[in-house]
């Protein structure tokens, strides 16, 4: 367990780290452990907001500008996922967020859902068991029936996030294609292949920065401790690449007017000791990240990203991997 965040002391962590635990061995260890908390708790503090976001480009017909940054809805699929894009004008390299709400039923959707129980009857154990390891085709069709579930709102549950780093040109006139800020080109999808498919929430695939699903209330709320998410399973160096598009959220999410669902969600988090589980040298490192992001109000800051990248000058070689760019605005 770390400490309770509102307890946690930045500076002397960092020092202590560099007294003791960096060196050029174990510097990008010690780096992406750091990025991986910081990814972790940021957005359990902006998921909220990116929701909120979400539901506004879709009330302005698809399109906002924050922070000089295009905010794109590819389209809207059944009411409750959204895609969006998120490019700068006349400059190479975007994002893709993906936001998916916990869909809700309809009226009509309450009075086939109750009318399916009613016919079903009374279930033991073991027939509830066998229905969901085996499809039940009355199932089947109440959830392919889109009129079931009505659109998503404000106050909705969100079920997941999703970000992807795409592979875009500077404009029509130009035929060479660059990734996001700080990402490598490895780590992105060309856009083209991306909107084949843009509703992308399941699984890993090429450019894929993070997938998380926020914790539910009775975790963040009610509970004293609060489950951490990871970003695309641990994987350390897409976890890089995640911070670097939360630090252009952050930058999206101020513009908007959207810190107050940000600072509600970290307030809810300040008195919490979180689990991990790692070894208690290790959770010091986290504790770095979870800070960095707590003194930046739940956001992403070039602070989180300096502290990051001077942990990776220890080492030349592992400096290359991270990508990580604080100088971008």
């Amino acid at each position: 367990m770390t400490l309770p965040v509102k307890d946690i002391d930045l500076v002397t962590l960092v020092e202590h780290i560099f007294a003791n635990d960096v060196t050029p061995e174990t510097s990008f260890d010690i780096a992406s452990t750091v990025a991986t908390a910081a990814v972790s708790f940021a957005i359990e503090c902006m998921a909220n907001a990116m929701g909120k976001l979400a539901l506004r480009v879709d009330a302005k017909q698809g399109e906002v500008n924050f922070a000089g940054w295009d905010v794109t809805q590819l389209r809207n699929h059944s009411g409750n996922a959204f895609s969006m894009t998120i490019s700068r004008k006349n400059l190479p390299g975007a994002w893709n967020l993906g936001v998916q709400f916990e869909p809700m039923l309809s009226e009509a959707g309450a009075l086939a859902r109750q009318k399916l129980e009613d016919e079903r009857g009374p279930e033991s154990m073991d027939d509830r068991i066998r229905r969901i390891l085996n499809t039940d085709p009355a199932e089947a069709l109440f959830e392919a029936n889109t009129e079931n579930f009505r659109p998503s709102k404000h106050g909705d549950m969100l079920k997941k996030i999703a970000v992807t780093a795409l592979k875009t040109s500077a404009g029509p006139a130009s035929d060479m294609t660059a990734p996001p800020p700080g990402v490598s080109s490895k780590e992105s999808m060309a856009i083209s292949e991306f909107n084949e498919d843009p509703f992308r929430f399941e699984g890993s695939w090429s450019g894929c920065a993070l997938t998380m699903r926020p914790a539910r209330k009775a975790e963040s709320r009610n509970d004293e401790t609060k489950w951490k998410t990871s970003c695309s399973g641990w994987d350390c160096v897409r976890c890089f690449t995640g911070l670097q598009f939360l630090f252009v959220m952050s930058q999206i999410i101020t513009d908007a007017g959207l810190r107050p669902a940000v600072s509600a969600e970290l307030n809810h988090m300040l008195p919490r000791r979180l689990w991990s589980s790692l070894d208690q040298g290790s959770i010091l490192h986290e504790e770095i990240g979870i800070a960095s992001v707590r003194d930046g109000g739940g956001l992403v800051s070039k602070k989180v990203l300096q502290v990051i990248e001077d942990i990776m000058k220890i080492s030349q070689k592992d400096r290359s991997k991270s990508g990580l760019n604080p100088e971008v605005s």
